[in-house]
């Protein structure tokens, strides 16, 4: 399950965060930001942390020392959210690193929310302490007792990933979707359908889709909205008409909602309901659907 859970993080694409005021900067002040964030990554990724250190505020240069600096190959700047009349910054970037686990190390690509800050009339990198949390796309993560916010990829835990750091953030990140149940019932003899509610707890947006899907006569599948904002939801219909009457037994239907940029598949089961004249005489396994 890590793997899977690393894997699909390599193939997350990072959508913007529902409801955001985006605040359009003076272009000399937005100009001069985006050059620090430029010039602070570009060292990570150079391997000279010890320069980088003039460009951390000095309220977080402990928490720069001490933590584990990760190197990291490229990045990009994704989105700039402003606050406080321009004097901080939400930076949202797309890292290419390595991710280290139990099997060893192997590329990755993570979205990342760095914090900024003008202090002493320039823009500084701010590291908050571990008791605030982690900045994401989704909101902010509170990493556990012996993690740290620190290090250069911040939010990925400066000790590796542990088992006890992989279940903490495999937790966080699969536990923003949700969906009100797995199992829907239809009618084998006429029309029929049913539904369920996909709901998005992150505050940015997911994006749903559907796989393993087989084409079944008489049998659709739809989906309210593909794009879920933060804190919203969607639904998920599923609909069977039959060709024709009498219908003949219909087999249980299966197929597996997935959502991106969370890693989550959750695989949906449709049971089809008979007259119990009729199931008596169905199969064995088509008279015990669940």
């Amino acid at each position: 399950m890590r793997l899977i859970v690393l894997l699909t993080l390599c193939g997350w694409s990072f959508a913007q965060e529902a409801g955001e005021l985006f605040q359009k900067a003076p272009p000399d002040v937005d100009k001069a930001l985006r050059a620090k964030v430029e010039e602070f990554f570009g060292l990570q990724r150079d391997g000279k942390f010890r320069l980088a250190e003039r460009l951390v505020c000095e309220d977080s240069k402990d928490i720069y020392y001490t933590s584990k600096k990760e190197a990291l190959r490229n990045f990009d700047i994704i989105k700039v959210v402003y606050e406080d009349q321009f004097q901080k910054a939400k930076v949202t970037l797309r890292v290419e690193g390595e991710l280290r686990t139990p099997q060893g190390t192997m590329p990755s690509i993570v979205p990342m929310t760095t914090l900024w800050k003008v202090d002493g009339g320039a823009w500084c990198n701010y590291i908050p302490p571990a008791s605030e949390g982690v900045q994401t796309p989704f909101g902010t993560m509170t990493p556990g007792p012996d993690n740290s916010t620190g290090g250069a990829l911040r939010g990925i835990p400066p000790g590796g990933f542990t088992p006890e750091a992989m279940q903490q953030m495999k937790e966080q990140i699969l536990g923003g979707v949700k969906v009100s149940r797995d199992v829907l019932k239809l009618n084998s003899e006429q029309a029929s359908s049913d539904e369920v509610d996909i709901e998005n707890l992150t505050a940015g947006e997911i994006q749903v889709f559907t796989a393993r899907m087989l084409p079944r006569d008489g049998l659709k599948v739809t989906i309210s909205q593909f794009t879920i904002p933060g804190g919203q939801k969607s639904k998920l219909r599923v609909e069977f008409t039959p060709a024709k009457t009498p219908a003949p037994p219909q087999a249980p239907y299966d197929f597996v909602l997935g959502f991106s940029p969370i890693p989550k598949f959750i695989p949906i089961h449709v049971t089809f309901e008979y007259p119990d004249a009729i199931k008596k005489k169905l199969p064995p396994e088509l008279q015990h659907q669940k």
